[in-house]
């Protein structure tokens, strides 16, 4: 996916944009995420990556669904085993420098941690999804806690 990008208009943000697609599906737990759910624009001009859509959360519905992730990232299929040592496989395969991903995925862990702490999960919302809604923040709140570690320390792992 990261080689299509150089088709586009503007490589760079086209491989950035999907970079922090990636991140974002490992942060909010969205194991289902995979190529079909990446769109484009195509005009005259070029080729741009269109907005991220099907944004969900698997996990926290339990085992009632697989949780394999739909694209591994390294050789792992299972989010929770990610470790540094496979994201720094994603970057060498990607082509894409560890120092970069590192900032990009700290960068990404601090945005959503940030959008997080500005929710309001009580507001306007029944009984039972405000459970939901607290059930959802906590393993997000999870993730982005242990990414934004392996982040730290993905520039220092040498394949």
């Amino acid at each position: 996916l990261f080689a299509a990008c150089n088709q586009c208009r503007v490589p760079a943000r086209a491989i950035r944009d999907l970079l922090r697609w990636t991140f974002f599906q490992l942060l909010i737990d969205n194991s289902d995420a995979h190529a079909k759910n990446l769109s484009f624009f195509v005009g005259k001009g070029g080729i741009d990556p269109a907005p991220c859509y099907d944004l969900l959360n698997i996990a926290v519905y339990g085992d009632e669904f697989d949780r394999d992730l739909a694209m591994a990232i390294g050789d792992e299929f299972v989010s929770e085993e990610i470790l540094p040592y496979q994201l720094a496989e994603f970057c060498d395969v990607c082509r894409l420098p560890q120092r970069q991903v590192a900032a990009t995925l700290k960068t990404l862990c601090t945005a959503v941690r940030g959008g997080m702490e500005r929710m309001v999960p009580d507001g306007g919302l029944h009984e039972d999804e405000q459970a939901f809604t607290r059930k959802l923040l906590a393993r997000i709140g999870i993730n982005v806690q242990r990414f934004l570690a392996l982040a730290g320390e993905l520039p220092q792992v040498r394949l």
